[in-house]
């Protein structure tokens, strides 16, 4: 009887854990739960703004995104690791210095 505990909980690990795994909708991966206290606190209308120039949803906006959103110019100002894709922490927090930045 022990063995057959044993058997039954090492499946259901085994399940949950290929169940996470594969995990990429809408509680994990850009627009998660990562997302969710970002969002929050951030102004609604960069948010709407981030998720309008990431046109391919992929959590990321890119040279070719932040072009057709007219981002170009700030595009190095708000890549703040360098690797030739926007974030969305980097754009919200990125947005907001500058905003400020301008208000002064």
């Amino acid at each position: 009887m022990h063995k057959k505990r044993q058997t039954t909980a090492l499946i259901g690990s085994a399940i949950a854990g290929l169940t996470l795994a594969g995990c990429t909708g809408p509680l994990f991966g850009p627009g998660g739960f990562d997302d969710a206290k970002m969002e929050s606190s951030a102004p609604p209308a960069l948010v709407k703004q981030f998720h309008q120039a990431d046109a391919d949803g992929n959590g990321e906006i890119d040279p070719t995104e932040a072009s057709t959103a007219g981002l170009r110019a700030q595009f190095t100002q708000l890549d703040l690791d360098q690797d030739r894709n926007i974030s969305e922490d980097e754009f919200l927090s990125g947005m907001q210095e500058l905003n400020n930045n301008n208000t002064q």
